[in-house]
């Protein structure tokens, strides 16, 4: 590969923005992405053959990545987070992806399991998987590299130019990945409290006697549990990406200025700066709510499994309750005829005089504990 392509946003005379593709030679890459003043530059590639195969390794020793960063930023196991260079920013963010029957029926994408009747998830079937989106943020452009293609940055190509973060140059356009990535994660916080609210519903409609409720609830705290993984660290990897936040080498904002925006018709000085801030802190302030939203919903599954297993207590000890009912009922019946079974002689002994007796002591007492058991709810 020597040359890769780009999409390149430019200012125009009437005030628009123009976007186009262009070719950039490997060896021009870092200095076109260093340069002030120009077109912005955003290259996006699929990390298929990890950090050290394929494009993704040509492009690293073209913007002459350390190793250290190689592997910190475009690792397998590499974790969500934000990162201050000399010359440019760093990133590592995950996005959902749906991929399970359930979540896939809820967005609609299932024409057999229509969103109305959208299945709860079954234990061992994943609902979301990661991918994993690294970035790099230069004062020209942004380097993208995505763990696959299951995460589709379309929207934002088609967004760029008419995004309000478009005249940020390349900040900008960091910017409008994190929001698809923070909107991507939301909506999966809002998928996993549906399905919240579907098993309480089964939960008090069961009452305790449906075994099915524990699989669609152990389904869910895996699901949560990963959902929380990759988004708790958001807010975090939002706010250092904020201009002017230290970074721990006292130079952070130095940092962040070098990886300002790129296009000559972007605002300049503090009032971008100003700009800039208001949109980080703005979506920081929508990841930081999608991670409460989790938490809560962590505390609400908690407390739906707990609800259930009291229902289930409860019907046990209705069940037994109704059965030592029956057993006092029945243990009359079962009195007598042991006392006029025995082999010796008694009063009434094979005369209908003794039947009768047996007769009444059968009938009377029981339907005297019947109905009591009966006034007292035990049967």
């Amino acid at each position: 590969m020597t040359t890769v392509r780009c999409l390149s946003l430019s200012g125009t005379t009437d005030d628009g923005w123009s976007l186009s593709e262009v070719e950039v030679p490997l060896e021009d890459l870092r200095s076109r992405l260093s340069r002030r003043g120009g077109p912005t530059l955003w290259l996006d590639l699929v990390q298929d053959d990890g950090p050290d195969g394929g494009d993704v390794a040509e492009v690293a020793e073209a913007l002459d990545l350390r190793g250290t960063e190689i592997e910190g930023i475009l690792g397998r196991h590499a974790r969500a987070k934000a990162v201050h260079r000399t010359d440019h920013l760093a990133f590592v963010v995950y996005a959902p992806v749906p991929v399970g029957e359930a979540v896939r029926a809820a967005r609609g994408e299932d024409p057999e399991a229509p969103e109305e009747d959208a299945p709860q998830p079954r234990r061992g079937e994943d609902q979301f998987r990661a991918t994993r989106i690294a970035g790099f943020v230069h004062p020209g452009g942004v380097v993208t590299v995505r763990s696959d293609d299951a995460f589709d940055l379309a929207p934002v190509r088609e967004d760029w130019a008419h995004d309000e973060g478009a005249p940020l140059g390349a900040s900008g356009l960091a910017h409008l990945v994190l929001d698809a990535v923070v909107d991507a994660q939301f909506w999966a916080a809002q998928w996993m409290d549906d399905r919240l609210d579907d098993l309480e519903d089964d939960v008090f409609e069961a009452a305790g006697r449906s075994a099915g409720i524990e699989n669609v609830a152990a389904a869910l705290r895996g699901e949560l549990t990963r959902l929380r993984r990759w988004i708790q660290p958001m807010a975090s990897v939002i706010d250092r990406l904020r201009p002017g936040t230290d970074d721990g080498r006292g130079s952070a904002g130095a940092a962040h200025g070098a990886a300002q925006a790129s296009s000559s018709d972007r605002p300049e000085g503090p009032d971008g700066t100003l700009e800039l801030r208001s949109l980080h802190a703005e979506l920081a302030d929508h990841a930081a709510r999608t991670e409460e939203w989790l938490d809560s919903q962590h505390e609400t599954l908690t407390s739906v499994v707990q609800t259930h297993l009291a229902l289930q207590d409860q019907h046990l000890n209705v069940v037994m309750r109704k059965l030592a009912g029956w057993a006092a009922v029945v243990s009359i019946p079962t009195l007598v005829t042991g006392w006029f079974g025995i082999n010796v002689p008694y009063p009434g002994f094979g005369s209908p005089v003794g039947l009768a007796i047996a007769a009444v002591l059968v009938l009377v007492p029981t339907l005297a504990v019947g109905v009591l058991m009966h006034r007292a709810r035990w049967i």
